[in-house]
């Protein structure tokens, strides 16, 4: 995992606040069909479609896969890879 991903993530895992804004900002860029019962993701996207995001440490910003920030939110710990994104 970058260190920077690493950084970034542990602040939304250690800083509740911060964690709270980053569930709003997801849930505002996604909205589940129900016909399909997928999530539609309207957010920023890397090459292969992957659903992605910008997040900050104390540093600049850094793009995570909008799945690797959920499964921190959702399992409070981080994995033990990041997901591999495919910039433009």
């Amino acid at each position: 995992m970058r260190k920077s991903v690493e950084t970034a993530l542990m602040r939304i895992l250690n800083d509740a606040t911060y964690r709270k804004e980053v569930i709003k900002w997801i849930a505002s860029h996604s909205q589940a069909d129900l016909n399909t019962h997928q999530i539609c993701w309207y957010g920023k996207k890397d090459a292969h479609h992957m659903p992605i995001m910008n997040i900050c440490s104390d540093n600049a910003p850094v793009t995570v896969a909008v799945e690797t920030i959920l499964y921190v939110i959702d399992n409070h710990k981080l994995p033990k890879e990041e997901q591999i994104l495919l910039l433009k």
